[in-house]
């Protein structure tokens, strides 16, 4: 049995997720750690799966033919890795700094009554991101000493397995965002316990993950957003809707505002043509909500 297995999911980010493979494999031999690693490729065609195959053999690659989203491609790599105690799930657009493994398997060993463990994210020169920690809030953490979360997401988050034996994997029903947030929603209405390590630093290289597929995360988005409250806050879910309504009309008026103005005019009608798609799903999925499609492992 490996010390932990690392799941990563990537679509058109070949440069990417093998620089996040290389920090991966650096900290493993650096500490003498053993790993089961899946790179999940969501329908890239870039030759990102030949890639992977040719510079990190040892690795398995999961070769979609279309592209399923994250929540679908995370659970497919989590149920290969659900044998191994502890469960690295990561986006392709991270970078590993050293020690940070090592810090969040050390902690979760030490702490058994802990389910998963994340770190701050940093800018490539260094600086903060923002982090989500909390599911609701913007308190800024302080990041001087470990402290409790009930967010720790999947852009890099080391999870117990035992804490998807006991939540499943994340709701398939979502295309982009969302997933993690609804795993955390779950996770705190199970009592789960969760926590943030100062010293667990990786580099984000942020936005770029998504770069290469905007126009249907445009789309997807609000739905999801409707779907997760519908799901887990009812009464709201009238009072969101009817505010991301507003949100896209006042997003649709300056966009068009942009027509007279600006050369890229076919770019513009496209982003209005999504945003009209997008109302029209959230329009769909308020009135008809999905049922949850989450796996479940035993």
């Amino acid at each position: 049995m490996a010390d932990l297995a690392v799941v990563v999911v990537t679509y058109k980010t070949k440069e990417l997720v093998l620089g996040f493979l290389a920090s991966v494999y650096k900290e493993l031999e650096a500490y003498g750690l053993t790993a089961e690693v899946y790179a999940v490729d969501n329908a890239s065609r870039d030759g990102t799966v030949e890639a992977v195959r040719e510079q990190y053999p040892h690795a398995s690659t999961l070769d979609n033919t279309e592209n399923l989203g994250p929540a679908r491609a995370f659970n497919q790599g989590i149920a290969r890795g659900i044998s191994e105690e502890f469960i690295l799930v990561a986006n392709s657009d991270i970078k590993v700094l050293p020690g940070t493994i090592k810090v969040m398997l050390e902690y979760l060993k030490a702490n058994p009554n802990v389910m998963g463990v994340s770190g701050p994210l940093l800018n490539e020169d260094g600086s903060r991101q923002q982090t989500r920690t909390q599911i609701v809030g913007l308190r800024k953490p302080k990041w001087d000493k470990p402290f409790p979360v009930e967010f720790v997401g999947t852009t890099c988050a080391l999870i117990r397995r035992e804490a998807y034996l006991t939540l499943g994997g994340y709701d398939e029903n979502y295309y982009f965002f969302n997933e993690d947030l609804d795993w955390a929603e779950r996770a705190k209405r199970q009592g789960l316990r969760f926590m943030a390590l100062p010293e667990a630093k990786v580099i984000h290289f942020a936005s770029k993950g998504m770069a290469q597929n905007r126009s249907r995360i445009m789309k997807e988005l609000y739905w999801s957003n409707i779907y997760y409250f519908k799901k887990f806050h009812p009464r709201l879910s009238w009072l969101v809707y009817h505010l991301l309504l507003l949100e896209i009309r006042r997003k649709t008026n300056n966009l068009k505002k942009q027509l007279s103005t600006q050369e890229d005019k076919q770019g513009i009608e496209a982003q209005i043509e999504d945003l009209k798609t997008a109302k029209q799903l959230m329009r769909q999925h308020y009135e008809n909500p999905l049922s949850p499609k989450i796996p479940i492992w035993r």
